[in-house]
C-alpha cells in the first residue's frame, strides 16, 4: 500500500473485491450506499458504527455507518445490491502542500456510482491524528484498539462539551480520567467541580 502522504485521491483505486457498494443517494450530509451480496450485509466494513470512505474524483470522503438494512426495492440498473447502508458524512482526507490530511467537513459530495469501501488502518490513523502542541490521551478507538485517540486540550476548552452514557457505563471515570489530563496539559487552569454524589473525593489528591 502506498504511503499516505503520497497518495492522490484522484487517482486512488481500490480492487472490486475490495468495494462494498455504490453511492446510490446523497442528501445534505448523509449518503446511501448499495451494497453487494453477502459481502456487503456482512464485511466488518460494512456495519454500524464502522468507518467507509467514498472515491470522489478529488478526495476520499469519510463516513460513519449509522443504519444497514435489506433492499426491498429491485435492483438498481444492472448492478445487484441486497442491501442499503446509510452514511453520515463527517469529512475527507485530501492533498494539502504535498501531504495527506483530514478534516473535518465536506467540500467534494459524492456523485451517484461512485465506490466506497471499508477504511484501512493507515487511513484510520490520519483520521484520529492530531498535530496539537497539548492533547491528551483519552484511549484506544474501538474500530482498532491499536489507534490511540487524543483530544486537542485548547480547542476543547473554548467549547461546551459533554460526557453522555447510560448509567454504569464509566461516564464518572471518564471525566476524572479527563480532568486529571487536562491538568497535566495546562496546570494553570482552574476547574469548579460539583461532585452532588460525592464520587471524585479521592480522584485528585492534593489537587483538590
Amino acid at each position: 500500500m502506498p504511503e499516505l502522504n503520497a497518495l492522490d485521491p484522484s487517482k486512488a483505486e481500490t480492487s472490486p473485491s475490495e468495494v462494498l457498494g455504490h453511492i446510490h443517494s446523497v442528501t445534505g450530509s448523509q449518503a446511501s450506499i448499495g451494497l453487494f451480496g453477502a459481502r456487503g450485509l456482512h464485511h466488518a466494513g460494512a456495519t454500524v458504527g464502522k468507518f467507509i470512505k467514498i472515491h470522489t474524483g478529488k478526495a476520499l470522503l469519510i463516513g460513519v455507518i449509522t443504519d444497514v438494512s435489506l433492499l426491498v426495492s429491485p435492483s438498481i440498473g444492472e448492478q445487484s445490491y441486497s442491501g442499503v447502508a446509510h452514511v453520515d458524512l463527517t469529512g475527507e482526507i485530501s492533498d494539502h502542500g504535498g501531504k495527506m490530511r483530514f478534516r473535518r467537513g465536506v467540500t467534494d459530495y459524492p456523485s451517484i456510482g461512485d465506490p466506497s469501501s471499508a477504511l484501512t488502518r493507515n487511513e484510520l490513523r490520519l483520521v484520529f491524528d492530531t498535530s496539537a502542541a497539548k492533547t491528551i490521551k483519552i484511549g484506544q478507538l474501538h474500530q482498532d484498539s491499536t489507534i490511540t485517540v487524543t483530544i486537542d486540550v485548547d480547542e476543547m476548552l473554548s467549547k461546551h462539551f459533554a460526557v453522555l452514557g447510560t448509567t454504569g457505563v464509566g461516564k464518572s471515570s471518564a471525566v476524572a480520567l479527563i480532568l486529571q489530563q487536562i491538568l497535566q496539559a495546562r496546570p494553570d487552569v482552574r476547574g469548579l467541580l460539583l461532585d452532588v454524589h460525592n464520587e471524585y473525593a479521592r480522584s485528585f489528591g492534593e489537587r483538590a
